[in-house]
């Protein structure tokens, strides 16, 4: 499914599916490709129609529309889901967004069991703007250092606490340039470290922060080329 983060980097308030006969559908996207998008929506949908993206620009303050003529594919294996085909093009500058995104999501599925160790030594290069980070429990808090981490999850290592294994919790991490990532996770371990400390291991929550994604890129990029 297209994360909310998806959407707001491409500026994307609403989508909706206009028939020629003048009714609206709003539409949840799935995918979203610059040819194609898969949707799902509460209604049937005609085999033809409007596809309507209403852009808002917090950034610039600006809004804008974009009103495609497409062909819609019904998926049968799945209630509501639609395939719809563009026959007219995209912007260049949604294109061009839309580009970094997916490049982002296809490199993240090629790196997704690659592991980066990061600790007091690398936090800098991975961009933190400092080394310890908050992860938050439902009645508390740890200070924690990141030992390594991947697309998926995160090691830990930081204070003792009550945690315990299927345990909820949410990784605050604070980039440079006042960049702040939410990372939603779970607990899939936890035990004692050296020197009194323990280690913790958060597995993320779908969707996937493409932030943090791009972050885990960039730095495997940066370690490949020091090879």
């Amino acid at each position: 499914m297209v994360s909310k983060e998806f959407l707001e980097r491409l500026n994307i308030q609403n989508l909706y599916f206009k028939s020629f006969g003048g009714i609206s559908t709003l539409l949840r996207p799935e995918t979203f490709m610059t040819e194609q998008t898969t949707v799902f929506c509460g209604n049937e949908l005609p085999s033809q129609g409007i596809l309507i993206i209403d852009i808002m620009d917090k950034k610039n303050m600006k809004n804008d529309r974009i009103e495609l003529f497409v062909s819609a594919i019904k998926d049968f294996s799945i209630n509501n889901t639609y395939t719809l085909f563009f026959e007219d093009p995209l912007p260049d500058y949604f294109i061009n967004q839309l580009n970094i995104i997916n490049n982002i999501l296809k490199k993240s599925n090629s790196r997704k069991e690659l592991r980066y160790d990061i600790g007091l030594n690398n936090w800098k290069i991975f961009g933190l703007s400092k080394p310890d980070i908050n992860l938050l429990l439902p009645n508390n808090s740890v200070k924690c250092i990141i030992s390594n981490a991947s697309i998926h999850g995160v090691m830990l290592t930081g204070n003792r606490s009550l945690i315990k294994i299927g345990d909820k919790a949410c990784l605050i991490c604070r980039f440079e340039y006042e960049e702040n990532i939410k990372l939603p996770g779970i607990i899939i371990n936890a035990d004692t470290a050296s020197g009194g400390y323990f280690r913790y291991s958060l597995r993320f929550l779908e969707p996937l922060s493409l932030s943090w994604c791009n972050h885990i890129i960039e730095y495997g990029d940066y370690l490949e080329n020091l090879i």
